[in-house]
């Protein structure tokens, strides 16, 4: 029997990736319509395959992730997903204070 916290943690985990592929089912047009744009050059079913690949590894990545802490109990990567989820919130942080600052003119100055 595993701990209580492991098993509340592996519901949470699946369900966060659940819900990120929900989001990305729902943005996908924005998604390859912007990428497009981006590299317009390259064809739309190029597009698609990068961002397809794109999806598929990292949901591949998430998932090793989620076995390897829930299952194997491994703590090098219980690290690995600490330190990613900092860089995303990291990331995420600077993002939202690149667009306030790039959208008000009072900071941008």
């Amino acid at each position: 029997m595993r701990p209580k916290s492991i098993e509340l943690y592996e519901k949470v985990y699946l369900a966060s990736i659940a819900i990120s592929l929900g989001a990305g089912a729902i943005g996908w047009r924005v998604l390859t319509a912007e990428s497009q744009a981006l590299m317009a050059a390259a064809s739309a079913g190029t597009v698609q395959g990068i961002l397809i690949g794109i999806s598929v590894f990292v949901v591949g990545i998430a998932l090793l992730l989620w076995y390897f802490i829930a299952r194997k109990a491994r703590n090098d990567a219980k690290w690995v997903l600490v330190i990613l989820t900092a860089l995303g919130v990291y990331s995420m942080l600077k993002e939202i204070v690149f667009e306030t600052v790039s959208k008000d003119p009072r900071l941008s100055g």
